[in-house]
């Protein structure tokens, strides 16, 4: 599935449109790219299948994507995504969609087994703390997104770039001065969610108010307000990017409860120089992600005491996965407030022995980074910011990006004291 979620990264390359700067044998404006891949993680076992995408039909800024994957554990997954339809008479309105369809013979929840068991999911949780049964994981999101017109966005809602062997040369680009009303764009979104988490666990289970096949449901609104000054979209090397997302489920049709949460995300690019003879392209990338779920409180019932008004397990403040803490499990953290802080140092040599690998559709790699990272985090039962940055986890590793047809695709292996994951995916981790 790390393909179909890497598929999913692709909204980070919102409403661009990307042309080859070379001779008349460049390849055309609409880019065709499909991929078989693999990859392993603790809880999925060796995942493999076949990703596509293609960029530029009908409109030249539209994405359309699937991907389909099998694993050695008996996991399942279908992906499909849009991105970044505009129809013709909102020129400033762009819709995204995404459907993820997926079947675990062993999906792992990190949530209490009984509500006097152990904290399954907290920051001291033990490796071991999780249950695990056949079930379903399934997402269906659909974004509305308006681009305001201020800074480049006055006179242009898309990205125009010229690229040569992978990098921009011309076009419209971000990674000025940091000021929204003169450069970058702003957007804002109004979104719509759906998601489903299920879990067919062993009877000597026992959760208050849950069946034997537990059953996780939240849908509803989100409103996510971004600055994007980035120079070049696909793969940053100066500027700056901005988020403040709030997400309420309003606990309505089979929404398990009501909750709200806020999270503000920042991310900054720096170019370096320490060796021009040797790299193309080196860059510092810097992120900072906080988020809270301020309306979640603990209540007295018939069972004891249980949380409420809180996001699921696998929502809201998670950390571990293929995003955040990179080494360890699909939402091997979880609770009420998070914090994480991410590092990455990219180097992109001048020498590129891949660019004559034969690939599908004559395709070629254009480019190549080596890369290393370090990511620490927390989450916590309630907001306390002194609290939130001691005995914070930690995950740290090494990576390689291709870039082929202009997307750029991903390969990671992440450690950390308690394990490791490798992970194969499209886009860059941010």
């Amino acid at each position: 599935m790390a393909f179909a979620c890497g598929l999913v990264a692709l909204a980070g390359h919102a409403q661009t449109i990307t042309s080859v700067e070379q001779t008349s044998t460049a390849p055309s404006d609409v880019t065709r790219l499909w991929l078989p891949y693999a990859f392993y993680s603790d809880s999925l076992g060796l995942g493999y299948g076949v990703g596509g995408m293609i960029n530029g039909w009908q409109q030249p800024q539209f994405t359309a994507g699937g991907a389909i994957m099998q694993s050695s554990r008996g996991a399942g997954a279908l992906a499909l995504i849009a991105r970044d339809y505009r129809a013709k008479k909102y020129y400033r309105w762009f819709i995204d969609g995404t459907v993820l369809i997926a079947r675990f013979n062993e999906q792992r929840g990190y949530f209490p087994a009984t509500l006097s068991g152990s904290e399954n999911g907290g920051n001291n949780s033990g490796e071991e703390d999780y249950v695990e049964g056949e079930g379903d994981d399934d997402l269906v999101e659909l974004d509305a997104r308006y681009v305001l017109p201020i800074g480049d966005g006055r006179e242009q809602a898309l990205y125009h770039y010229k690229v040569a062997d992978g990098l921009p040369v011309r076009g419209t680009t971000g990674g000025g001065r940091w000021n929204p009303l003169e450069r970058g764009r702003t957007t804002l979104t109004l979104q719509s969610f759906a998601r489903l988490r299920s879990y067919d666990l062993d009877p000597s289970y026992t959760f208050t108010g849950k069946p034997k096949e537990y059953s996780f449901n939240s849908n509803g609104l989100g409103l996510l307000l971004e600055y994007d000054n980035r120079d070049y979209i696909p793969n940053p090397s100066r500027g700056s990017l901005q988020k403040i997302f709030l997400k309420r489920d309003f606990g309505w049709a089979n929404s398990d409860d009501s909750w709200t949460t806020l999270e503000l995300d920042l991310r900054k690019y720096q170019t370096l120089q320490t060796s021009e003879k040797l790299f193309r392209q080196e860059v510092l990338a810097l992120r900072s992600w906080w988020i809270d779920a301020p309306t979640s409180k603990t209540v007295a019932s018939a069972g004891g005491e249980s949380i409420r008004h809180r996001p699921p397990h696998y929502m809201g403040a998670v950390l571990g996965g293929l995003e955040k803490m990179k080494a360890y499990p699909a939402g091997r953290f979880n609770d009420k407030s998070a914090v994480y802080y991410s590092a990455e140092y990219r180097m992109m040599p001048h020498w590129n022995p891949f660019k004559a690998l034969p690939l599908p559709y004559g395709l070629a790699v254009q480019w190549w980074q080596l890369t290393g990272f370090a990511e620490f985090g927390r989450v916590n039962q309630h907001w306390d910011w002194k609290e939130l940055h001691q005995d914070m986890q930690w995950s740290m590793g090494l990576g390689a990006r291709f870039n082929i047809a202009n997307v750029v695709i991903r390969i990671d292996t992440a450690f950390s004291d308690e394990t490791s994951q490798l992970w194969f995916m499209v886009g860059q981790n941010f």
